[in-house]
């Protein structure tokens, strides 16, 4: 066909590859509006919101969501209150979530995108630690008369999992449809949850996999495996839905 010749000769003269359809983890928001076009994202909680990188992209892809954002460390909470401004579909939290309520030691060292929770024994530098309030998805929901969650996305540098759990109520009942974690794929990576642990943790309450986005090995090595993905799961209620 003419039409194929055109396009196989435009992607060898500017090297792009030209799709008519985005293959599928490619466009994330895409893929919703494509696979998923009854699930209408309302009620948006970004867990580990960081500087807002995200809760923008949401705001964006999302133009009828209220954005719940949640960043535990100071000084990356200010640079996200600065990011939203005083946009009402945001309401920004100085917190994090977990299992269990409380305090945690959030590291510092790395920049930003590079904060974590540590173990009180760790060796991390007082200086480089900051004390957070960890809260439980549950009780915060509860608390707020939250009664449903469209789209939960976590990255909490490792902790995905933990935050998952203080959700446990929530999943019962299926009150959050979309689910959006930061996974480890390959057997080396001891930073992120491994991908089979929230296969099997989310799949007891009816959740499974929707697509795979931001895949990436790892950095400087120049290997050619997967290190890490954001999974994205999505409820049972759902999964009756043709494609």
């Amino acid at each position: 066909m003419l039409r194929t010749r055109i396009r196989h000769f435009v992607e060898n003269l500017s090297g792009l590859h030209i799709f008519r359809v985005p293959p599928r983890g490619t466009d994330f928001f895409y893929d919703l509006e494509r696979h998923i076009p009854d699930l209408h994202i309302n009620t948006v909680f970004d867990v580990g919101a960081n500087v807002g990188q995200s809760t923008i992209r949401f705001l964006k892809a999302f133009p009828d969501a209220k954005i719940r954002a949640f960043e535990p460390v100071s000084r990356n909470y200010a640079q996200l209150r600065q990011a939203v401004g005083n946009n009402v579909r945001v309401i920004t939290y100085n917190m994090g979530l977990g299992a269990e309520a409380g305090t945690a030691k959030m590291s510092l060292d790395g920049g930003p995108a590079m904060s974590r929770i540590v173990a009180d024994e760790d060796s991390t530098p007082r200086e480089n630690v900051e004390e957070v309030e960890i809260t439980r998805l549950d009780s915060f929901c509860a608390r707020d008369r939250v009664d449903h969650i469209d789209f939960l996305k976590i990255d909490t540098e490792g902790h995905d999992l933990e935050v998952l759990k203080g959700a446990a109520g929530l999943l019962e009942r299926s009150a959050i449809d979309l689910i959006r974690v930061e996974a480890g794929i390959n057997q080396h990576n001891s930073w992120h949850v491994p991908l089979e642990e929230f296969v099997s943790f989310l799949r007891s309450y009816g959740y499974d996999l929707f697509a795979f986005t931001e895949q990436h090995p790892r950095y400087g090595e120049g290997t050619p495996f997967l290190y890490r993905a954001d999974a994205v799961f999505l409820s049972a209620r759902w999964g009756a839905k043709p494609a």
